[in-house]
């Protein structure tokens, strides 16, 4: 008497639905787990963008901008506790340093149908236009973190985040006007 079970072929048959069915799902996972990173990325800004009004609350001013300090301030204060935040998921938050860029000097910037707004060193000031962009995702070889460069975040002055497509007139401004903050200052890994 034959005993019942799945032959050989039966087997292999299976074994092809589930190597197929793999096939079409990990595409979908990779590109969920991308989008998650991005989506970190984003909330990052959105959490140093809450850190600056919450400086400059406490402290009546902004960070003094530079190289060196700009979010070097945040965290000297009691005010940013992780030092992951400073760093993007897509890029990877291990290690020390920042994936962010800012505002590193004295400058100026003209918004569309509005005045010329100038800082100097000292920082900010509360006439800030609401769309003045104050920091942006950016690795430390200056290429966007968001795999092949198709977009970036930038962080405004009034805290909102939004996502630019690389080229576009504001990408393009903002890549002007911010620049590298790893120069001098290092976010530390993990948490004070």
């Amino acid at each position: 008497m034959r005993k019942k079970g799945f032959t050989l072929i039966e087997l292999l048959v299976v074994i092809a639905i589930i190597g197929i069915l793999a096939a079409l799902l990990l595409p979908a996972l990779a590109a969920a787990r991308k989008s998650s990173r991005k989506t970190d990325c984003k909330n990052s800004l959105k959490q140093i963008g809450i850190y600056f009004a919450m400086y400059s609350s406490q402290y009546r001013e902004y960070p003094a901008v530079g190289a060196a300090t700009w979010f070097g301030m945040l965290w000297k204060t009691p005010l940013a506790q992780d030092g992951n935040l400073f760093r993007c998921a897509v890029v990877g938050k291990a290690g020390t340093g920042t994936h962010y860029k800012g505002i590193t000097g004295a400058g100026s910037y003209t918004p569309t149908g509005m005045g010329t707004y100038t800082w100097t060193s000292t920082g900010l000031t509360d006439s800030a236009p609401a769309d003045l962009p104050i920091a942006c995702d950016d690795d430390q070889a200056g290429i966007p973190n968001h795999g092949n460069g198709d977009d970036r975040n930038i962080l405004f002055f009034q805290g909102r985040v939004d996502v630019f497509a690389m080229g576009s007139p504001i990408e393009l401004a903002a890549s002007a006007l911010l620049g590298t903050t790893s120069s001098g200052w290092a976010a530390p890994a993990g948490i004070k």
